[in-house]
């Protein structure tokens, strides 16, 4: 390995090369990161300001910008254009040529010469053939983008993140300088040519690059642990990379955002047995999976296959409008809005096994049932959700462990129905809805989703447009208790402050309306004849109301309750901790 300080006017002398490898991630600086380097930039720029004698200061420090670490590419020949790998440092690097490009572009508008001098000097190899002409060759994410800026071309990927860089540079170079005089096009070309200094370290033959590689970027502050493992895998498939990126990981990295793919190998590993995995350990424990095989192009190559298909799997799990199944996706949609993430490994297994032809879509929608009805009631009976990643991630193995004669949901339900688990009985779930503050629990997207579910259940003939609607949870007694419900409350025979304490933010007392200001603290007289003209069934229950007081707000839970376990299914053959010894029924009833 060899180490030495360099500037970018001795770094790309001479005919090279740097190759940002396949397996790097994308060009992603931001305005953040080009704002730092251009104040970088602009720093070195003011020390060269000359003096009033108009010589320029002597001795002054240049500044560090990092280090680039270069690897001779296995592609090195004899002669011509010398390849290098950049192992670590594209992202400055790009950023610098991006940077000499627009200055070339902003000079050559007064001198035309300028763009063939940039060119040769800093951005072409001016006898290099094909792509070896590109003083910098980016990924081929980056690659249309850079050359096309070289070139002047004309295309989409103006749009791109180098797109961007390119206009933020363009941008700046048209303001002031520190000294609020226009820019001086050769003294900014000083400064990127030879007034930033860099660290460059170069690896020999003998040199673990994968390992270097490691070690810059592991654990967090470089790279995202999908990025270091897509950097293993093709460090691994030193003859087919290229061919496997394209048809395979291009096409998958395409299907998925950033966070959907680093989801997906977390998953991956779950549903393979690693239920113990944690995500700062994704890498390593995709790395260590493929240990046994490092050496075999071809199982690699399969492993990159298996893992593209699966994402054609979790795409549908993560954008259900990619299901074809109404009822699936709308299950599917259903678990995204409640924002259950942690439903990924068995939601991705049941798509394996419908795949392999070993359950049917039925079978899914039923599963499917089974999870959400365990999530909310567990919601509905204060069941704190931390365990919730535990149990999910362990529900696969589970699975694998029951008798084959169960279908995949019934064994899902079973699994679910552990005592351990906590899933609540209709017996728990009646009760605690009659009696549980629902108001406040959970999520708002999960209290509304409940809502939902409620009013879809009396089948309207005209549905709601949810998406576009603006419903909040109302409550029906109010939650000031005026002199006008202090007297309606009277009618109970029982004082209206503890009714009022007991039962305010309870399910059977609340609703959802865009009316909510309107509602307020209105006497309920006034909320009947506004809820008399609302669309909603679960409103229109509560207008055909006499009166509202404890009877009616229990009266009203009960049917709730009789919706919610219909919608719900519950638990087969559990013991619930509230519940002692009893026994219960697969329908959730007590035995004999």
């Amino acid at each position: 390995m060899y180490v030495k300080e360099t500037t970018l006017k001795n770094l790309i002398e001479g005919e090279k090369q740097f190759q940002v490898p396949l397996y790097q991630r994308q060009y992603e600086w931001q305005t953040q990161q080009l704002s730092q380097l251009w104040d970088d930039i602009l720093e070195q720029y003011d020390l060269l300001t000359p003096e009033e004698n108009g010589q320029s200061k002597a001795g002054e420090p240049t500044h560090f910008i990092g280090s680039l670490v270069l690897a001779p590419s296995p592609s090195i020949q004899a002669s011509g254009v010398t390849p290098f790998l950049v192992i670590d440092g594209q992202q400055r690097l790009t950023s610098l040529l991006i940077a000499l490009c627009a200055l070339r572009d902003l000079v050559a508008l007064d001198d035309p010469q300028a763009f063939e001098r940039f060119n040769e000097r800093y951005l072409i190899n001016k006898y290099g053939e094909g792509l070896l002409r590109y003083r910098l060759l980016p990924t081929q994410t980056d690659r249309e983008s850079f050359c096309g800026f070289i070139d002047q071309s004309e295309g989409r990927w103006q749009q791109s993140a180098i797109g961007n860089a390119y206009s933020f540079f363009k941008e700046q170079l048209t303001q002031p300088g520190p000294d609020n005089e226009t820019l001086d096009p050769g003294r900014l070309e000083t400064v990127i040519r030879q007034r930033l200094q860099f660290v460059d370290v170069t690896t020999d033959a003998n040199d673990n690059v994968h390992r270097i590689f490691e070690s810059l970027n592991d654990r967090g502050v470089g790279l995202k642990q999908a990025d270091l493992l897509r950097n293993y895998i093709f460090m691994l498939l030193p003859n087919r990379a290229d061919g496997v990126y394209k048809k395979v990981w291009q096409p998958m990295q395409d299907k998925l955002t950033n966070e959907q793919l680093e989801d997906l190998v977390f998953v991956d590993l779950i549903v393979r047995g690693k239920t113990t995995i944690k995500r700062p350990d994704i890498y390593r424990g995709q790395q260590e999976r493929l240990r046994d095989i490092r050496e075999d192009e071809n199982a690699i190559e399969s492993e990159v296959l298996e893992l593209a298909r699966r994402a054609g799997l979790f795409e549908k799990i993560v954008s259900p409008e990619n299901e074809d199944n109404l009822q699936i996706r709308a299950a599917l949609n259903r678990l995204d809005d409640w924002g259950a993430r942690v439903t990924y490994p068995i939601l991705l297994h049941l798509y394996i096994l419908r795949e392999n032809g070993q359950c049917s879509s039925d079978e899914i929608v039923q599963a499917l049932s089974y999870i959400e009805s365990f999530l909310v009631r567990r919601m509905f009976a204060e069941v704190p959700p931390n365990n919730l990643n535990r149990i999910f991630n362990a529900l696969v193995l589970q699975l694998s462990q029951l008798s084959s004669e169960l279908s995949i949901a019934e064994a899902v339900r079973q699994v679910l129905s552990e005592r351990g688990k906590r899933w609540p009985s209709d017996r728990r779930l009646r009760e605690v809805i009659r009696t549980v503050p629902f108001y406040g629990r959970g999520r708002w997207n999960q209290r509304m989703l409940i809502f939902k579910r409620f009013e879809e259940s009396y089948e309207h003939a005209e549905p709601i447009d949810w998406s576009a609607s603006k419903l909040t949870i109302e409550h029906i007694m109010p939650q000031s208790l005026t002199d006008e419900w202090k007297q309606t409350l009277t009618v109970s025979d029982e004082a209206p402050e503890d009714v009022h304490s007991e039962l305010l933010h309870t399910l059977g007392n609340l609703t959802i309306t865009a009316y909510n200001g309107e509602l307020s603290d209105s006497p309920f007289e006034r909320k009947q004849q506004i809820l008399q003209g609302s669309h909603l069934e679960l409103n229109r229950v509560v207008a055909a109301s006499n009166q509202w007081g404890r009877d009616e707000i229990l009266e009203r839970a009960e049917e709730l309750a009789v919706k919610a376990i219909a919608i719900w299914p519950g638990p087969v053959a559990i013991v619930d901790v509230s519940e002692a010894n009893e026994s219960v029924s697969p329908e959730g009833r007590p035995r004999a």
